[in-house]
């Protein structure tokens, strides 16, 4: 599926789809078709197939043809959320966070970021932007 996002970290495979079907501006359903899930008559009901375990290699398999993600991609979107030590760059962002004290108590001035700053920290702990 050419242009199809790749999963952010920690995304639910439903998430995923939902996503990828608002990029394709069609229906989950769909969404599934193309990423080579299929659905057949109930998508909800193939959801809950697929996420009711480990994800099955034939649906790592199709994910990665359609999407150009990796298996381990795939494999994580039916696994919970990465603790927050286990992501690279999380400590490095929070510490860098907290040296240019863009966080701080309440009271006057208390937020001073941009638009901009967010999706910069982001960039630098991860080198690259999420959808």
């Amino acid at each position: 599926m050419p242009g199809a996002p790749l999963p952010r970290p920690g995304e639910t495979l439903a998430g995923y789809t939902k996503r990828v079907a608002a990029a394709a501006g069609a229906h989950r359903h769909r969404a599934m078709e193309l990423l080579g899930l299929a659905p057949g008559s109930s998508a909800s009901r193939r959801l809950a197939e697929l996420t009711s375990g480990q994800l099955p290699d034939d649906a790592v398999q199709a994910l990665v043809a359609a999407t150009g993600m990796t298996p381990a991609q795939a494999r994580a979107l039916t696994t919970g959320p990465a603790p927050a030590d286990a992501v690279p760059g999380v400590e490095h962002l929070a510490r860098h966070v907290l040296d240019e004290k863009l966080v701080q108590s309440g009271g006057e001035g208390k937020t001073r970021t941009d638009a901009g700053t967010p999706a910069r920290l982001l960039a630098e702990a991860d080198r690259r932007r999420p959808l």
